[in-house]
């Protein structure tokens, strides 16, 4: 990746498309604050990535390719394991979960182990629980990858 110079508005959509080992991972890890540019900086919500990470975290959500999750809860415990890394109230929690859940259908499956779930309903599960806490920036990293 070389001379990036990027800006995205708000409320504007943009994709990063391009052949295989183009760099656009790796630019979407440096925006979001996984890897450190050699030279450069990188802002978001005119926040510095490097020097502000605990502040643009809490502006961000960054869903990769393939998210972690821990497979031994519930969707329902991952979401609310999720709103408590951002000190949501439960009461903002449970009006988040009321109000995705049905968005990304995921009403019959928040009692299953998320093990025992498929990629693309994993993958839902990553966009709700990225979306919880309203943040004003939203990356995806391959979002169709797998997705029923």
């Amino acid at each position: 990746v070389d001379h990036v110079d990027l800006t995205v508005k708000s409320g504007e959509f943009f994709c990063v498309l391009g052949p295989n080992a183009a760099g656009k991972t790796t630019t979407i890890k440096m925006i979001v604050g996984l890897i450190r540019p050699t030279s450069g900086a990188v802002r978001v919500c005119d926040l510095d990535v490097q020097e502000q990470p605990v502040d643009v975290r809490h502006r961000m959500a960054y869903v990769p390719d393939f998210p972690f999750l821990y497979d031994k809860l519930t969707p329902m415990e991952f979401f609310r394991f999720t709103g408590r890394l951002f000190g949501m109230e439960e009461i903002q929690m449970d009006e988040c979960i009321r109000e995705l859940i049905p968005r990304f259908s995921l009403d019959s499956y928040l009692d299953l182990s998320i093990e025992s779930l498929s990629h693309g309903t994993r993958q839902r599960i990553a966009i709700v629980s990225a979306l919880m806490h309203a943040p004003d920036v939203f990356v995806l990293d391959e979002p169709m990858v797998g997705l029923d």
